[in-house]
């Protein structure tokens, strides 16, 4: 009992300390719009005409690209994985993926003379595709999302033209810092390049565009500002910021000390 309590005396202000950088994230919330596609009144990208609806969401930590499709005809559609891309400021990253996660759970009973043994167990491990290709019958919906448009935070913005705002007027909202940009402007463009099929040999491709329109900064996490995060034309980022560093360096150096002060105590 006493040793618990040397090592808990040790500990405690490291979970304070934690507690603390956990409240030292700095956030972006970044709006997308585009010139070829419209939104919806879920504020979701789409596409229609006679044969298909297509539609993209990216709402989500870094901008998840979730892509759905519905197949409106009587005939079989196909979207070649292989021969489609996410275009991000240039450069091109296919939507195609070798691997898929296989996740499951296995149960079984095993008899012995007077005795029961029951068992269970979990499965994980990857499916390997082959084709690249996902077949959507007629009237039907495929979803597709193994990308995101973003891999951190947007940094060196002008911080001196940033001007505190809240986000769509909204009076209970908290004010951000924000830039606003247009097509011409903006500071990250990307595009969705997408190859479809009904017969072999008959491809067809449709492609649309995408632009930050808006990058919104500071502290208040995603559950305080719903009326950003409930949005499809909205995604989130975010980094420890420079006082974090320095109380995760402190939090770094405080776990080594107490680490060995508590085996020392032992």
């Amino acid at each position: 009992m006493v040793e618990t309590t040397a090592t808990m005396r040790y500990f405690l202000p490291i979970l304070s300390l934690t507690a603390l950088l956990t409240s030292c994230q700095t956030y972006q919330y970044i709006s997308v719009d585009s010139n070829t596609a419209r939104r919806d009144g879920n504020y979701q990208f789409y596409y229609e005409n006679d044969t298909l609806l297509l539609q993209y969401s990216f709402s989500g930590y870094n901008g998840p690209v979730q892509v759905t499709i519905h197949n409106k005809t009587d005939r079989p559609l196909h979207v070649d994985w292989k021969k489609s891309a996410l275009i991000i400021q240039g450069n091109a990253l296919s939507y195609y993926t070798s691997t898929q996660q296989l996740n499951g759970t296995t149960n079984g009973t095993q008899y012995r003379t007077g005795t029961t043994i029951s068992h269970s167990g979990t499965i994980t491990g990857e499916i390997r595709g082959q084709e690249g290709v996902d077949f959507i019958p007629p009237r039907s919906t495929k979803e597709q999302s193994t990308l995101t448009v973003l891999s951190g935070f947007l940094e060196n913005l002008p911080g001196a033209e940033m001007t505190k705002q809240r986000p769509f007027g909204y009076e209970d909202m908290p004010a951000l810092w924000t830039l606003n940009y247009n097509a011409a402007n903006s500071p990250f463009q990307w595009r969705s390049y997408l190859t479809l099929y009904f017969e072999e040999k008959k491809e067809f491709s449709v492609e649309h565009d995408f632009y930050v329109s808006a990058i919104r900064q500071g502290s208040p996490r995603p559950q305080n500002v719903p009326a950003l995060t409930d949005r499809k034309d909205v995604f989130y980022t975010s980094k420890i910021s420079q006082g974090g560093k320095t109380i995760g360096g402190i939090l770094l150096a405080g776990v080594v000390f107490a680490t060995f002060a508590a085996a020392a105590g032992n």
